[in-house]
């Protein structure tokens, strides 16, 4: 995969999911194609002459696919080791038997893979619309109260990325310290074809117990109504592994800012005004950046803490 800050394109000519992909189809095309040049052979209908030279463009798209694989992405880039090795070889073989079936028959097997290909494309942009990449360090949100009590607050609430969630908006809850709650995805396997690998959206602020007190959920897609998250199941796996992960709840004080941000676990010290920004730190890991709350509460500075991934 290409590293952070790469364009989409360049992410997408380096995923060696896509090039096995292209690889094992066109092969398994190539091979339905010379058994039916073969069977043309032996019944003399005429059409070996064009069976054998689209079986062999076939396999020429195939070795080109491979050679791609090696320039682009490269051995290291495999998904092998514990529990991957078998979604590589479901994924040659699945990609394989399309290519069969297309070329042992074209009307019904073209059929088939447009289908699965548009339910498979529908599926997995639902699922992901609304979530924003995840591509290092750097501030997500900031809360501003106006007005702070003992029990409630006024302030204002912004987000550094619009997606479903209002860049500026005014809120008025039951808390008097703000933890940020927020759904981290990381893409696996095929599904890394789609963008990623490190996905994230706001979900909502929650107190100081970790139950949200309001919700910026916008658009709820097939799979959150299939496998939701919550307070009990924080966490599920998949091709789209999802996890539900809290800031440290900053006590909050008049006109004073708290930032949530992203960063590398070492960074988690007393007194953090503000992550470095995503240029200083496009470099890091995104599957390892942990959320962190920063703030100034009366009397004192707040301390920055790690998002628990599990519920409070």
């Amino acid at each position: 995969m290409g590293a952070p800050g790469d364009s989409p394109l360049a992410s997408l000519a380096g995923n060696p999911w896509l090039w096995s992909a292209l690889a094992a189809f066109f092969f398994g095309l190539a091979s339905a194609l010379a058994i039916r040049w073969l069977a043309s052979l032996l019944k003399h209908d005429g059409r070996s002459a064009r069976l054998s030279a689209l079986a062999i463009l076939a396999l020429a798209l195939s070795v080109l696919a491979a050679a791609a694989f090696l320039v682009f992405s490269g051995i290291s880039s495999l998904p092998l080791g514990p529990g991957r090795t078998f979604i590589l070889v479901y994924w040659l073989v699945a990609m394989a038997l399309f290519g069969a079936m297309f070329g042992a028959f074209p009307r019904v097997g073209g059929l088939v893979f447009l289908c699965a290909s548009l339910l498979a494309a529908f599926f997995f942009s639902d699922a992901l619309s609304g979530w924003l990449p995840l591509r290092g360090p750097g501030r997500i949100a900031r809360l501003l109260p106006f007005s702070v009590s003992a029990a409630s607050f006024r302030g204002e609430f912004t987000i550094q990325e619009r997606d479903t969630v209002p860049t500026l908006q005014r809120v008025e809850l039951p808390v008097s310290a703000a933890a940020l709650v927020v759904e981290r995805a990381e893409l696996a396997g095929p599904a890394t074809i789609l963008g990623g690998p490190s996905l994230y959206r706001i979900i909502g602020i929650a107190g100081p117990d970790g139950r949200l007190v309001t919700s910026f959920a916008g658009h709820r897609s097939l799979l959150d109504w299939l496998s939701p998250l919550s307070e009990a199941k924080p966490e599920r796996g998949g091709l789209i592994r999802r996890s539900r992960a809290w800031s440290a709840a900053a006590p909050l004080a008049d006109l004073e800012p708290v930032v949530y941000s992203f960063d590398a676990p070492a960074a988690a010290k007393p007194g953090l005004a503000e992550m470095p920004g995503q240029e200083e730190g496009g470099n890091a890991l995104a599957s390892s950046l942990v959320l962190f709350a920063s703030g100034v509460a009366p009397g004192g500075v707040a301390p920055g803490g790690a998002a628990s991934m599990t519920s409070p």
